[in-house]
């Protein structure tokens, strides 16, 4: 940005600069998002499932007003947790990643793992399916869970 664009940017109101993209689950629906499967690096059995909004294809529950309508570019993440804390496999965090990753490797004609998340690297366009977990004891944030995955036609 050279100074004449600084000067002009002082001469502008804080309704012309752009919001910060949401960061929050998504209302249950269906949406088309782009993509991003990556690994944690400090847990290397979580899976990071990051999701930015394109388009609402539909809510689950459309006449609910706390229900806000994600923007286009507001984003959201999945944790996906394929080993317990003592180590031993987690059955529904390793079929909660198997929902997510079978249709785009299927669409790849591969059962690997790593060739999904790179094919996902600088975002994939999917439709999701996302169903919310209220918390009920008001320490944590409100999650999501992913219920399907398909790639657009």
């Amino acid at each position: 940005m050279n100074q004449d664009q600084d000067l002009n940017l002082l001469d502008e109101t804080l309704d012309d600069l752009a919001d910060l993209p949401k960061q929050t689950p998504y209302p249950a629906g269906a949406y088309l998002v782009s993509l991003k499967i990556t690994r944690s690096d400090k847990k290397p059995s979580t899976y990071i499932i990051n999701m930015t909004h394109k388009d609402t294809i539909e809510l689950a529950n459309p006449n609910t007003p706390e229900d806000e309508i994600p923007a286009e570019g507001d984003q959201s993440a999945v944790f996906i947790h394929t080993r317990k804390k003592d180590g031993t496999a987690n059955e529904i965090g390793q079929g909660q990643l198997k929902t997510v990753l079978r249709p785009i490797a299927e669409a790849l004609e591969t059962n690997n793992i790593g060739e999904v998340m790179e094919a996902t690297k600088k975002g994939l366009d999917v439709i999701v399916v996302v169903k919310v977990r209220k918390d009920k004891t008001g320490q944590y944030d409100d999650s999501q869970d992913i219920v399907k995955v398909e790639l657009p036609q």
